[in-house]
């Protein structure tokens, strides 16, 4: 089972969500995503139909704080431990692992060279 750490941008909305399965089986899932964008406005109830798993809604707070001990924890920027994925909508929304961002819908991988950015971003 992998835990995902949800951040909702319609609703601005924080959710940790269990996917049952491998890391392998999530990203895949997600790039095999072609729903239209309403798929992606209402987290708690589009993902929940995936496996059938309630959702643990957080403040967005805990979830910040959730994310930068998994940053702070590691050795290394890109030591990342978790899944991360923002839904807003379709061309909007991303899945986050190990210093990869994976998009619904595509192949398309993107790896920056240093998540750094990223670390400054939840530090706001």
């Amino acid at each position: 089972m992998i835990t995902v750490l949800v951040d909702e941008e319609y609703g601005y909305r924080s959710w940790i969500w269990h996917f049952d399965g491998t890391i392998v089986d999530l990203i895949r899932w997600w790039q095999g995503l072609n729903e239209e964008d309403t798929f992606f406005y209402k987290p708690s109830r589009s993902l929940k139909e995936v496996n059938g798993r309630e959702f643990d809604e957080v403040e967005h707070d805990e979830l910040h704080d959730l994310i930068m001990d998994k940053i702070h924890g590691g050795d290394d920027e890109s030591d990342v431990d978790y899944v991360l994925i923002h839904m807003h909508e379709r061309d909007d929304s991303s899945l986050y692992y190990f210093g990869k961002f994976y998009y619904p819908g595509s192949d398309k991988v993107w790896e920056p060279k240093t998540v750094g950015w990223l670390r400054a971003l939840l530090e706001y």
